[in-house]
């Protein structure tokens, strides 16, 4: 599929997800036409599963959107993960996984997860429906690593990527309400782990990491920026594992904000003690600071 197609089936994918689509109106008889006689159409018959939670295929309502997801397991604490679902599978990265049911083909974000409760499972919209061998296989699939493609498009403006960007926009809510809120930055997610050689200069492993920044920074300032970033409201450091941690102010635990890396929202809810930002990312605490640009704003009832 060429771009130009990509980009209206883009707009396509936009209206389906807003709650309130504006719907042409069309005048029938200006259309002409005409359906053979001997045309059949069969379809089939969708049976919903009002008990069984797992396999759920379903379309949660927030205040502006609508949300394709199925539940996969039930947690200790009785919520129910569930991943973020399309049927838009033109647009499938490399790390999502494409899967059929009975009605149809879709595709599932492995990043893009949340957690339900048993009563938002049952007040949703039943779309589809996974029968339990095929959750398994599900399953075994999203236990597996998948390699990182070197040649991916890392263009946050190209119909894929936006596509990317705005599935993990319209979970933010959801993702962000967990008492360990699981944070997708694009510019780590899209950008640099295709190939953190040509983009950012610091891309080593943490061990070596001392050598390179010797040869950037003066002594005195390599120091200061060695374990920590002090910024307005929060510090950004790195703990024994080599994640990436910001932690707000102890003022503002517990307060609204939203977390921005350059004009993206990554985070927006209830600011917790800390958050990781990323896993693993060989980046002294300042340069991961200039790379990500970020911001925290507390947001005023």
């Amino acid at each position: 599929m060429n771009e130009k197609d990509k980009e209206l089936l883009y707009q396509t994918y936009l209206e389906g997800i807003t709650k309130e689509t504006q719907v042409p109106i069309i005048e029938l008889e200006d259309i002409d036409f005409v359906l053979p006689e001997d045309v059949e159409f069969t379809f089939p018959e969708f049976q919903p599963h009002t008990e069984q939670l797992l396999g759920k295929m379903i379309v949660l309502e927030t205040d502006e959107y609508l949300i394709d997801c199925i539940v996969v397991n039930k947690t200790i604490d009785n919520e129910y993960l569930a991943y973020k679902t399309s049927p838009f599978t033109v647009f499938a990265s490399e790390f999502d996984i494409v899967f059929k049911t009975d009605m149809g083909k879709y595709l599932l974000e492995t990043g893009n997860y949340f957690y339900l409760t048993e009563e938002e499972i049952k007040e949703a919209i039943e779309l589809d429906y996974l029968q339990p061998s095929n959750l398994e296989s599900l399953k075994q699939e999203l236990r597996k690593e998948y390699l990182v493609d070197e040649n991916r498009n890392t263009d946050l403006e190209s119909p894929e990527n936006k596509f990317l960007l705005m599935e993990y926009n319209i979970t933010l809510g959801l993702r962000c309400r967990h008492s360990d809120p699981k944070i997708w930055v694009p510019q780590i997610e899209i950008q640099y782990r295709s190939n953190p050689a040509n983009n950012v200069k610091m891309a080593a492993a943490d061990m070596e990491i001392a050598k390179f920044a010797f040869r950037l920074v003066s002594t005195d300032l390599f120091k200061v920026h060695k374990y920590a970033y002090f910024a307005d409201y929060y510090t950004l450091y790195k703990d024994d594992c080599h994640n990436l941690i910001l932690a707000p102010d102890d003022n503002l635990i517990d307060q609204k904000a939203e977390i921005r890396c350059g004009d993206i929202v990554v985070f927006k809810g209830k600011l917790p003690k800390q958050i990781v930002l990323a896993n693993f990312i060989p980046l002294l605490p300042k340069q991961a600071q200039d790379f990500l640009d970020i911001t925290l704003k507390v947001i005023k009832d």
